[in-house]
């Protein structure tokens, strides 16, 4: 690991290993055998395996990905011989057998946040825990970092906000290695445009938005990019980002300003073309059917409307209002209904409409 995610922010690591080199030195000191690292380079390796050999042993190799030559170390890994287990953490997804680990579910969560609270005579109420919880998407180094700040003097409010903040130590530390190298390319477009939906997308929206609806060989190679690091989970249809991973985007996405400008045009355009297609209430037929699937989208829908009202998109609001009207009477949005019908009223008298 390069660097270590502390509350008092990111640090160097002096004493990283990044090379084969430097894991034989490490095997060396450990087993107290300097004479492996005394031969030839080109002998070490054999003399690794041997030294191994004679014991059982278990090799932990942390942060794959941070490591030079990741094919040479995993060509060694494989060689090695079969009383020696080796584990591999990396964000990246290997071919080798995986224990995937995802965030933390809540209980476990919580544990963790109430444990740390312990720890660093930080004193929490349930909701804070909960708060904490969700803010952090049930990332444990950033559980870890946020109760560390509070522990340091910080009100709860302020580290909420620094652990959201794409800027700040958490997102860098979890994403701005990963990230950084798509840059320019379809993962990182597909990324940022995954983002925008409050709710999960189903591909074709995905690739709509991200501005590749005629090629989806891109889409499937960057999709599978954006896995192989962890960056995105598919769940049946569906593509979802953490609650961080979210934020981090959101920030990337707000300073591509053309990218964002040409993608939420086509965020807009493919939910009206939605509504359209299910939207229309049609009583000889089994409508329900239809209205199915604006249930399975209305919470992206809600956010299509809301940023129509916010940027002053009357005739694009009042085009899908007029649509998906019937349908929040039959499903019983009355809330929703009553901010919509307010807000397209006065939108409509200022109009003269």
């Amino acid at each position: 690991k390069q660097d270590a995610l502390t509350a008092g922010g990111i640090l160097p690591r002096h004493q990283a290993q990044r090379t084969l080199r430097d894991i034989f030195q490490e095997i060396s000191r450990t087993l107290d055998r300097p004479d492996i690292t005394r031969s030839d380079p080109k002998d070490q390796p054999e003399r690794v395996r041997d030294r191994l050999a004679r014991q059982k042993t278990l090799l932990i190799v942390d942060n794959l990905e941070t490591i030079e030559d990741k094919q040479g170390i995993l060509s060694f890994l494989y060689e090695l011989p079969a009383n020696v287990k080796v584990v591999i953490t990396t964000r990246e997804r290997q071919s080798i057998t995986p224990i995937r680990l995802t965030e933390l579910p809540e209980r476990q969560g919580l544990q963790l946040i109430e444990q740390q609270a312990e720890a660093m005579s930080v004193t929490l109420n349930q909701e804070q825990e909960k708060e904490l919880y969700q803010v952090t998407g049930g990332i444990p180094a950033a559980i870890i970092y946020a109760v560390g700040q509070i522990s340091s003097g910080y009100t709860i409010q302020t580290v909420l906000d620094r652990v959201k903040n794409a800027t700040g130590d958490v997102s860098r530390f979890c994403f701005q290695s990963s990230v950084a190298p798509l840059h320019g390319n379809p993962a990182h477009h597909l990324l940022m445009a995954i983002a925008i939906f409050p709710k999960s997308p189903v591909r074709d929206a995905l690739a709509t938005v991200a501005g590749y609806a005629t090629d989806p060989i891109v889409v499937e190679e960057g999709l599978a990019q954006l896995q192989r690091l962890s960056l995105v989970t598919q769940t049946e249809e569906r593509y979802s980002l953490l609650p961080l991973t979210r934020e981090y985007a959101l920030a990337e996405l707000a300073a591509d300003r053309n990218f964002e400008k040409e993608a939420l045009e086509r965020w807009v355009n493919w939910y009206e073309n939605f509504v359209q297609q299910y939207g229309k209430y049609r009583w000889q037929e089994e409508w329900h059917i239809q209205y199915d699937k604006l249930e399975q989208e209305w919470e992206n829908i809600q956010e299509v409307l809301t940023w129509c009202a916010e940027q002053e998109q009357y005739t694009i609001f009042k085009s899908l209002w007029q649509v998906v009207e019937r349908y929040t009477d039959l499903y019983g949005y009355w809330n929703d209904r009553l901010i919509w019908l307010d807000w397209l009223i006065q939108a409509s008298e200022r109009r003269g409409d």
